[in-house]
């Protein structure tokens, strides 16, 4: 069965992408911090079960798949955390479904973060 598009009633998970800052502190050790770039709204699923491609599917730390509506602004070095405070490291970003700009795929793992 090929891929479709989610409905507006799927994208229900309210998440934000977080940006690293690096600062040093007043002993001089660099710390980060972690300040919302964006909210959007998105259908996250867990990875058992979906299908992948071969490449997707050889990388175990790969947990879960976010959709999410399409934003030149996302970036692998960002982070997706959720309003459970739930964590995610981005691996892979598709652009929509054969390449059309209307939807975000986003391959991730879930990470224990302090923020």
């Amino acid at each position: 069965m090929a891929d479709k598009y989610p409905t507006i009633g799927e994208l229900r998970n309210r998440v934000g992408f977080l940006v690293s800052t690096k600062t040093e502190n007043d002993q001089y050790r660099m710390e980060t911090t972690w300040n919302e770039a964006f909210p959007a709204w998105a259908k996250i699923e867990a990875s058992s079960g979906l299908r992948f491609s071969r490449d997707d599917a050889a990388r175990a730390d790969v947990t879960h798949k976010i959709t999410m509506r399409y934003r030149d602004d996302v970036t692998r070095d960002m982070v997706i955390k959720t309003s459970d405070d739930i964590c995610f490291k981005i691996h892979k970003i598709v652009i929509g479904l054969q390449g059309n700009k209307r939807f975000l795929i986003i391959h991730s793992e879930q990470i224990d973060l302090v923020l």
